[in-house]
């Protein structure tokens, strides 16, 4: 349960608001949280809208609708008592089935993060999180800015959901184009309506390894950055044409760095 508001709460739900700024609905039953998380924001130039819980919540995102007001994005809280964040996710979602919602937690309690993606969260943070973190999910919700620069346009294939997920927040919130594709027939496709500047790719995607993958993608176009990722640099890697090979679990900011550090060869200009 959450502790009781303070003045800065009392005073008004909502923090001042930078003019042509996003909203975002902060729902958590925990006093500090919804202070700090607030706090982040505003350092983003977001404005909050603090509730205490997740019937509180739905009540105040009905209100802002009701205004002409609507929330960009909601940060709920996975585990609240009474009324939890799944439970809160449903009621919001009946109300409108377009809510965009970030589950944040320190632990999911009974829910995996399958589970919750299955509930309809298009983003989870895990607490504590950082600024940076809270940027990229703000960026991927359409909350900040675009990064400066052109960036290039990336295709992400892999059957992981939640990886390529990730990893395509990431580049975007680092200013680049990204599409992504669970099947190598899905990627392949893809990439012949509109070639790539970069493809990561997954040496075990269901349907084509790693080498098919690659030469595939190379018969076509000798441009594209391709980088494989896989749990080993093995012999499926060596038969193929990647640029680079990056080993799993892989880091979405070295990705970013390569991309970046291959935009410069382009001539492109990466923030």
């Amino acid at each position: 349960g959450g502790r009781g508001g303070s003045g800065r709460e009392a005073a008004g739900d909502t923090m001042t608001r930078p003019p042509n700024s996003s909203h975002v609905l902060v729902i958590d039953d925990e006093h500090y949280v919804r202070l700090v998380t607030a706090d982040l924001l505003a350092s983003l130039g977001v404005s909050a809208c603090l509730s205490t819980g997740g019937r509180d919540g739905v009540t105040r995102y009905a209100s802002h609708a009701a205004r002409a007001e609507p929330f960009a994005l909601v940060l709920l809280d996975v585990q609240m008592s009474g009324f939890d964040g799944p439970a809160t996710l449903a009621a919001l979602r009946a109300a409108d089935p377009d809510v965009r919602c970030c589950f944040m937690s320190g632990g999911t309690g009974p829910y995996t993060r399958a589970d919750l993606r299955r509930l309809g969260a298009d983003w989870f943070l895990p607490k504590p999180f950082r600024r940076r973190d809270l940027a990229i999910v703000l960026a991927a919700a359409g909350c900040l800015p675009a990064a400066a620069g052109t960036g290039l346009d990336v295709l992400v294939m892999d059957a992981d959901v939640d990886a390529a997920g990730s990893l395509a927040d990431v580049l975007r919130y680092h200013g680049h184009t990204v599409a992504t594709a669970g099947t190598a027939a899905a990627g392949l496709q893809a990439a012949a309506g509109r070639p790539p500047d970069a493809v990561v790719y997954d040496l075990n995607l269901p349907d084509l390894d790693g080498a098919g993958v690659s030469n595939r993608l190379r018969a076509r176009d000798r441009r594209p950055l391709l980088a494989a990722v896989g749990c080993t640099a093995g012999p499926r890697a060596a038969d193929g044409e990647a640029d680079v090979y990056l080993l799993k679990p892989v880091e979405p900011d070295v990705v970013s760095r390569l991309l970046g550090r291959f935009a410069g060869l382009l001539g492109s200009v990466v923030a």
